[in-house]
């Protein structure tokens, strides 16, 4: 399953390389990432758009190389194990947490195809 994560170029970068980062501190955020958040390519987008979400973060991190896409394919039964009751799948989101499907993701992240799609800044 195609999913996307709206981001900064640089952010974008390290997560290709490195995989989600829960313990990721954004600059003087409150408090950690905790989880990885995605939209389904072609899904409905409930809370912003993956364009306008990334143009958002560039802006507020105008250093970090622009507004970025990641965009990866994920088996479905990882996605699957992603549906939770306070956000199910089907709304277009997949939220990947600790025992919904975070490990599983971490454990074939250097094994799915990823790629990059830059923005252009608004």
């Amino acid at each position: 399953m195609i999913l996307q994560h709206g981001t900064t170029l640089q952010r974008a970068n390290s997560i290709m390389t490195h995989g989600p980062d829960i313990a990721y501190h954004e600059p003087g955020g409150l408090g950690t990432a905790d989880g990885f958040s995605c939209n389904i390519l072609g899904g409905p987008q409930p809370l912003d758009t993956v364009v306008r979400y990334a143009q958002g973060k560039s802006q507020t991190f105008s250093n970090e190389g622009g507004p970025a896409i990641l965009e990866i394919d994920v088996p479905a039964e990882i996605v699957d194990l992603a549906d939770s009751p306070w956000l199910p799948v089907n709304h277009g989101v997949v939220q990947f947490d600790e025992q919904y499907g975070l490990e599983e993701l971490l454990k074939v992240w250097d094994t799915i195809p990823k790629r990059i799609i830059e923005l252009r800044s608004t």
